[in-house]
């Protein structure tokens, strides 16, 4: 990271810039379709979520180039986040407005209770990374690399055993490459019900019980 970067806690002053950021990472995502609105309830619930963490990266000028965001215990965030039922019902109200091909998509993801594509079937003290983004411009600067070891010194700070995430199999080898060289390793490959294939990655701290069980998908 350039010295004139630095890296802080997520405020909701951020949210507006941080899924911007969002959006240009991910642009043909799911929850990117939903919309700006509900990215913004998305990324609030997981700053405020006593084991969450969103971290931001502003540049010499002030401009948020990244973000990463996840938390410890995800069965405990889900549970927390659709208590925010209101914000979330407004928020897919308007995105389905926009694109209401997606319905059929949002029912399923409320049938499995937002549940996350994968459980830890034994040890539930790991940290789900959720979201690393970077604007596309930053990408060569160090940014990603700079708050993927921010957050991994929260994690380890939190007690958690290790870090585990999901990406896709296919035309993704910047990303596969990127965790696989800071010691992450593929646990299994898992099929989503749309058929997109995804790769499960961890990274243990220490030792501990940890497998997985294949749930619905995100």
């Amino acid at each position: 990271m350039r010295r004139d970067h630095h890296i802080a806690c997520a405020t909701r002053a951020d949210l507006k810039a941080l899924v911007e950021v969002h959006l240009e990472a991910f642009p043909d995502f799911f929850l990117s379709k939903i919309g700006k609105r509900f990215l913004t309830v998305y990324y609030q619930s997981v700053a405020t979520y006593p084991q969450g963490c969103v971290l931001v990266l502003y540049s010499a000028n002030s401009r948020l180039v990244g973000f990463i965001s996840g938390f410890k215990y995800p069965d405990g965030f889900y549970r927390h986040f659709k208590k925010r039922k209101m914000a979330i019902a407004v928020a897919l109200a308007i995105g389905l407005l926009k694109r209401p091909y997606l319905l059929p998509r949002v029912v399923f993801h409320a049938r499995c209770g937002g549940k996350k594509s994968v459980a830890m079937s034994e040890d539930e003290n790991f940290v789900e990374l959720s979201a690393l983004a970077v604007d596309p411009g930053g990408q060569s600067a160090g940014v990603g690399q700079a708050l993927h070891a921010a957050f991994e010194d929260w994690a380890v700070a939190s007690g958690a055993h290790g870090i585990y995430l999901t990406t896709d199999v296919e035309r993704n080898e910047l990303a596969r490459n990127f965790y696989a060289k800071r010691g992450y390793r593929e646990i299994r490959k898992i099929v989503t019900p749309i058929r997109r294939s995804m790769s499960v990655f961890a990274k243990v701290f220490r030792e501990s019980g940890f497998s997985y069980i294949n749930e619905s998908s995100r």
